[in-house]
């Protein structure tokens, strides 16, 4: 499939990697793209965001946007997600931490104490 879409030097299948090598592929990365139909927030997708990529995933994993976290419904508007993406010369790949532990700390107080 790689080859039949000439993309063997764009793409790599890489297997089972360590944790430090996952976080150092995705800072080389513009896309972490999230396939699955039914985890919504995997902690993976937040490390993306962290390195700079844009994810694109099927599940909405909180009621409120988050930047470069991109949903989609289809494999079709995935693939047309990504595309804009990469197509887009202003395009950023900046690093986004919608969650910081000091914010879910006092959240948790207020919940809590509540």
């Amino acid at each position: 499939m790689l080859a039949m879409n000439e993309l063997q030097s764009n793409i790599i299948l890489a297997g089972e990697l360590p944790h430090a090598e996952v976080l150092n592929t995705m800072q080389r990365s513009k896309i972490f793209l999230h396939p699955s139909s039914y985890e919504g927030f995997g902690i993976v997708c937040i490390e993306a965001l962290g390195t700079g990529c844009h994810v694109i995933s099927f599940c909405k994993p909180m009621k409120q946007d988050i930047e470069q976290w991109h949903i989609c419904d289809t494999p079709k508007k995935m693939m047309e997600q990504t595309l804009n993406i990469l197509q887009n010369p202003t395009a950023s790949y900046k690093s986004i931490i919608p969650f910081d532990l000091k914010n879910s700390v006092e959240k948790m107080i207020q919940l809590l104490g509540k």
